[in-house]
């Protein structure tokens, strides 16, 4: 009977000094955070649409594509016209990703002008249309994949 009392004692001295504590898991919360992002990045994201548009075209298909290179970007006004005409002229390079396994992808350069509304007018202040005009100056592929 001594030996069951001392099991007993020890068993209820072993168990008080340990916690039987449940682990409680959260839920991943939803975090901000803050990201550098380039001028050109914003640019990129700005026409990013009518590039889609412009791919989709030439491809005859939605096509998966990063760019590459922005490679000028440049302020043309030109002053030969009665009214004065002013756009951003816009070179890019891009990489149209194939589906085909083992086909490498395309290299291809965009060559783009951007008409803003009232770019300098007198009332470009009072201005609260932001829509682009993008046209396709010129679309011409560097590299195509071989088959």
């Amino acid at each position: 009977m001594k030996k069951l009392g001392y099991f007993l004692l020890l068993v209820l001295l072993t168990f008080s000094f340990s916690n039987f504590a449940s682990s409680e898991v959260k839920e991943a919360s939803k975090i901000k955070k803050d990201t550098y992002a380039t001028s050109e990045d914003i640019l990129i994201k700005l026409i990013e649409p009518d590039i889609n548009r412009i791919i989709k075209e030439k491809y005859g298909k939605e096509m998966i594509w990063q760019v590459d290179k922005v490679i000028k970007v440049g302020l043309i006004m030109d002053h030969t016209k009665k009214n004065s005409d002013y756009w951003y002229h816009m070179k890019l390079s891009v990489r149209p990703q194939s589906e085909e396994v083992g086909k490498a992808d395309e290299l291809d350069i965009v060559d783009i002008r951007i008409d803003v509304p009232n770019i300098y007018g007198r009332d470009r202040y009072k201005e609260t249309n932001s829509k682009m005009k993008i046209t396709l100056i010129e679309y011409f592929q560097v590299r195509q994949s071989q088959p």
